[in-house]
């Protein structure tokens, strides 16, 4: 983790609060959060969230959580994690007499920060401690899985209902997954020395030059996790590096019980995913995002699709994502909206079958209109569940980390030629971002009988991808030329060069 990740303000939770009071919610009866180990929120968003929505059971996963400010006189069931720290011990002594309607107490001593020859005796001290607090009062172990919808066990008369344990911040299980990945196949990171070196120096080319032309990407898929900056405060360019600031807009075609499915709130992490690997390549692309499915493998529709293309094209997009898969298109729906949108000169890239009905191939095999994308490892070769022919490039699609995703269960390494195909996209919108650099005539807008070339984006990619590969291939390393990257340059006379 690096210092700026160590300074982040995280407060989704609180803003999440904002808005619930923004609807007229006055009371959220239990509150459970998987706070992180570093950055957490801070105990004066606990405390407002807490109090102001009047919060009987609170299950907030934060290390050595302060309880001066939170209201006694509500909280029925309290989960407290600890680090071993004596003076958080002290307090939470000294605090915890005044949660008279306490009916039960669940106190966790997290093992993954403290010295493993100390555990065992700070956790009999931590044990010890809250058992002579509440001397008489019933302290036998409890379920973390027991009932708290209205029994939870103790009262206020006997006291509450007490457990003192030992966990890890991160489950064995998880641990032991991204382990046996590790010494499998170590992961991935897309960017190398190289391209990351580059890719910093065209972000401040884009600081110095605020008013330069950034290529638009949607990305249809399951939507994204949005997570909102604080209260609508003036933001510079720096937000770049969250997820929420580089989408300008977005829609959902995602609908039961005449309810639409936001699209800013995905209920899977695949779209988020997606998002973040586009962004991870251009950090300064205008990012649209399309909901046609509530998951990724949810049978979507080519209808759904088709609507999706055609509200992007309407939004002047220059590349569109397609990292999912359709199951049908009867109507040919699909296949017309991304043949108007190539004819637009629009650049379209799609995955292939190694994850269900492939998208490209249900619009016609060979389809000229679309990039279909394979997977491979980072030596080139295919993966084992791709198919062998009918796809245009193969770029990285295994192992890549992405991290987790807010409030979703999520992998933070993944494969398959969605992820693919998303790089695929990333890349694209760099190297169109990268001749608008080069050649500023190509910024003028698609409406005005401007002297562009017909297909220069269409063109621009592949002739690109083209000089980047080794058959298939596409080695991101190769943007501006082979070994170009390697060598000392400046940013502009590179990319004039080479663009």
């Amino acid at each position: 983790m690096g210092s700026e990740d160590m300074r982040q303000d995280h407060r989704e939770v609180r803003d999440i609060f904002d808005w619930l009071e923004s609807r007229g919610v006055k009371q959220v009866l239990s509150l459970s959060v998987e706070d992180r180990l570093y950055c957490p929120h801070t105990d004066e968003d606990i405390v407002a969230c807490v109090n102001t929505f009047g919060v009987k059971i609170l299950k907030w996963k934060k290390l050595d959580m302060y309880l001066k400010g939170l209201d006694a006189n509500i909280i029925e069931e309290l989960h407290l994690y600890s680090s071993g720290n004596r003076s958080v011990r002290d307090q939470w002594l000294s605090q915890l007499p005044r949660f008279q309607r306490l009916k039960k107490l669940n106190v966790y001593l997290v093992e993954d920060v403290i010295r493993p020859r100390l555990i065992n005796q700070i956790f009999k001290e931590l044990k010890s401690d809250i058992e002579n607090l509440y001397d008489g009062y019933d302290c036998s172990s409890t379920s973390d899985d027991e009932d708290t919808s209205g029994n939870l066990s103790g009262s206020p008369e006997r006291g509450p209902k007490i457990k003192v344990s030992q966990i890890f911040w991160t489950k064995k299980s998880e641990t032991m997954a991204i382990i046996d990945q590790n010494l499998d196949n170590r992961t991935s990171g897309i960017l190398s020395p190289y391209l990351e070196s580059f890719i910093q120096r065209f972000c401040g080319y884009y600081r110095e030059h605020s008013k330069a032309k950034r290529t638009k990407v949607a990305l249809i898929d399951s939507g994204v996790v949005v997570v909102r900056g604080r209260h609508g405060e003036n933001l510079n360019d720096d937000v770049y590096s969250t997820l929420e600031h580089r989408i300008k807009g977005g829609i959902s075609l995602v609908s039961k019980d005449d309810e639409e499915y936001t699209w800013w709130n995905a209920t899977e992490p695949h779209g988020t995913q997606m998002a973040a690997l586009i962004c991870t390549l251009n950090p300064f692309c205008d990012l649209y995002v399309v909901k046609v499915a509530e998951s990724n493998g949810s049978g979507i529709t080519g209808y759904n699709v088709a609507k999706g293309i055609e509200w992007a094209h309407s939004q002047g997009v220059d590349v569109i994502s397609l990292s999912l898969v359709a199951f049908s298109d009867p109507n040919k729906k699909m296949f017309e909206a991304i043949k108007a949108a190539r004819e637009d000169d629009i650049v379209i890239t799609c995955s292939t079958a190694d994850e269900g009905n492939v998208s490209a191939r249900s619009v016609g095999e060979n389809n000229e209109n679309v990039l279909s994308i394979a997977a491979c490892d980072r030596w080139g070769n295919l993966l084992p569940q791709c198919r062998r022919t009918g796809f245009d490039y193969q770029f990285l699609g295994n192992n890549v980390y992405v991290g987790q995703v807010p409030y979703l269960r999520s992998h933070e390494v993944i494969e398959g030629s969605s992820v693919s195909t998303a790089i695929a996209a990333g890349m694209a919108s760099l190297i169109l971002a990268c001749a608008r650099i080069s050649s500023p005539h190509l910024n003028q807008d698609i409406h005005g009988g401007d002297s562009r070339p017909q297909s220069w984006r269409c063109n621009t990619v592949k002739e690109r991808f083209d000089s980047m590969s080794e058959g298939k291939w596409v080695i991101l390393d190769n943007l501006c030329g082979q070994g170009e990257l390697r060598k000392y340059y400046d940013f502009e006379r590179l990319v004039r060069d080479s663009f």
